[in-house]
């Protein structure tokens, strides 16, 4: 995106670290715990404690903006499996041999399949921001400029909801 050769992108805000990128911020993103069985919260469930708790984790491989956030939230955990994408994430997780902290927009549908669901994370606090981000030097194409207004609507959308 720097090197001018992208007209729009759309990355966490730790990625984004220059002077000739314009940052729109969309949304933040919550993690959650994905487990293999069946969870159900508790009226006025508060969420899991991950900081006493030994955990076993399918990650992302070192040098990946999720894995970054692991390795500085003081848990306890071993990485028993790393993966480079959510769904072969999600294949390790529900043969049981380890959970998973991904973001809690993932369709319970999608973990339904794989026997997962999402447990709420009350400490520590695991949340990233999304944003969009333009070339502050060069105008924008047509195409790029309604793209990125239609992910803002969206994004304005989902903080009314969500």
């Amino acid at each position: 995106m720097e090197s001018g050769k992208a007209d729009l992108g759309v990355t966490y805000d730790t990625a984004v670290d220059t002077a000739t990128l314009v940052v729109h911020p969309l949304f933040d993103d919550e993690m959650c715990l994905v487990e293999k069985g069946r969870y159900s919260p508790a009226s006025g469930d508060p969420g899991v404690n991950l900081s006493d708790r030994k955990l076993r984790l399918v990650t992302f491989p070192h040098g990946y903006a999720l894995r970054r956030m692991l390795d500085s939230a003081g848990l306890k955990a071993l990485y028993v499996a790393e993966a480079e994408t959510v769904d072969a994430m999600l294949k390790l997780a529900s043969t049981g041999v380890g959970s998973c902290i991904l973001p809690s927009r993932l369709p319970d549908k999608l973990l339904a399949e794989y026997g997962l669901c999402k447990v709420k994370i009350n400490t520590p606090l695991l949340r990233r921001r999304m944003v969009a981000v333009t070339h502050s030097e060069r105008q924008q194409f047509p195409l790029a400029e309604a793209l990125l207004t239609c992910a803002l609507q969206v994004a304005a959308a989902l903080d009314v909801t969500g």
